[in-house]
């Protein structure tokens, strides 16, 4: 199942079963030895230096590579100038090489340059500190990738009591901040999902009932008096009646299609689509819009531009943007599709001459969580749903949408879309 698919209750189980994994591996961590606090490992390189009650100096380092040998951690210990001198089974098994092919290299050269750099900067305070240090950073193993990884280091020292080198132990994290980064993930998706669910039902307490305000408003007053209006009046209720019921027909097609994407249902079947003809198609749906707002509509696509995309999704998402266009648009104004070639891809660009938009209301656009109260400098009459599935639409074909807009000058809605091969 898809993310898109997961509902509220999925999401739930799904972050309950995060946590739990994540509360399962500090509890293995800690039942296996592994440190997961500071002092845990504190106590842990103790236990390395100070093993049987011998200072670390007295010991040689065979002796030292069987204690720590019998760690499951990777444990590893250098001189001063970060030369190995030696380290257990688990680190070469976790860096992926033998003792023998790092043994008097300088850890920073197995090391990418950037973490070299780090490492270096630690051992210098560690050194200076004659401390412990612990911090969290990312290991690029041979055999196991990039790792999230929890080091806590110290000194040992000499019978002198000079300092004889660093000893460092590794805790590898990288499942548990996985789990983690997917909790927080499903815990986005949650709120996105209950956002969804609130702005779903602020549209059908609010938005659909208007335009119904509208019909029944006119209509009451024609059915009662039909005669006590002049011609022009009862022509100007119809066209508002006629506005209501489109905004109504419109926001009903928008509820249906978006309430069939969040539950999966719509799928997608590339085939071969001549766009030229597929504009057409849209603008004859729209033609009484189109009179209506007296705009000049310039289709300048080339007749041969086949793409590779679900006819009915694309179709959507085309007209949604068209009409968008008529409907923002100036009286007398023009609306216009072009379309180029970029690589794989047929870039396309609904672009208007109306109302436009300023650069906070284009970043609201195609979210849900955010009201779109007014369009340029007009009253949003609109739910924002038909944005919202144009963007998915179009991604799910495997595309991109954005926006370029100016106030009072108009706006660009701009897309790609697969090119036939």
């Amino acid at each position: 199942m898809s993310d898109k698919e997961l509902t509220k209750e999925q999401l739930l189980v799904e972050i309950e079963s995060l946590r739990n994994r994540i509360a399962e591996l500090e509890s293995s961590a800690t039942g296996n030895n592994i440190p997961a606090q500071n002092e845990n490992m504190t106590d842990l390189i103790n236990n390395i230096m100070h093993f049987a009650g011998f200072d670390i100096s007295n010991l040689q380092y065979e002796f030292l590579n069987t204690m720590i040998n019998n760690i499951p951690n990777p444990v590893y210990y250098t001189d001063q100038k970060g030369i190995y001198l030696g380290c257990n089974k688990s680190y070469e098994s976790f860096v992926g090489s033998l003792f023998s092919e790092i043994k008097g290299k300088n850890i920073s050269e197995i090391l990418c340059k950037e973490d070299a750099e780090g490492e270096k900067k630690r051992n210098k305070e560690l050194l200076k500190s004659v401390g412990l240090i612990s911090y969290e950073t990312k290991f690029d193993t041979k055999n196991l990738g990039v790792r999230d990884i929890f080091v806590s280091k110290s000194i040992f020292k000499n019978l002198d009591g000079s300092i004889a080198g660093i000893i460092g132990v590794i805790n590898d994290v990288t499942e548990k901040r996985v789990a983690e980064r997917a909790l927080v993930d499903s815990e986005k998706k949650l709120r996105e999902a209950i956002a969804t669910k609130d702005k779903f039902f602020s549209i059908i307490s609010h938005d659909l009932k208007s335009p119904f305000v509208t019909l029944l408003g006119f209509t009451e007053m024609l059915a009662e008096d039909y005669e006590g209006f002049t011609e022009e009046e009862r022509k100007d209720y119809i066209k508002d009646i006629q506005d209501s019921a489109r905004r109504s027909f419109s926001l009903m097609e928008n509820l249906l299609q978006w309430s069939s994407s969040q539950r999966g249902e719509i799928t997608i079947t590339p085939e071969e689509i001549n766009f030229k003809n597929l504009i057409s198609e849209a603008v004859n749906v729209l033609e009484g819009l189109v009179r209506q707002k007296a705009v000049t509509f310039n289709n300048k696509v080339e007749e041969s531009t086949i793409v590779l995309a679900d006819k009915n999704t694309l179709s959507y998402a085309l007209r949604n943007l068209i009409s968008n266009a008529l409907k923002f648009n100036k009286n007398g104004g023009d609306v216009t599709v072009t379309a180029k070639p970029v690589g794989d891809y047929l870039e396309v660009a609904v672009e208007d001459t109306g109302i436009g938009l300023i650069e906070e209301d284009v970043q609201k656009l195609f979210r849900l969580d955010i009201a779109h109260k007014k369009i340029g400098k007009l009253e949003n009459k609109s739910s924002g749903l038909g944005l919202i599935l144009c963007k998915e639409f179009i991604e799910r074909n495997g595309g991109k949408i954005w926006v370029e807009s100016q106030l009072d000058k108009g706006s660009k809605f701009i897309f790609t879309i697969p090119l036939t091969k």
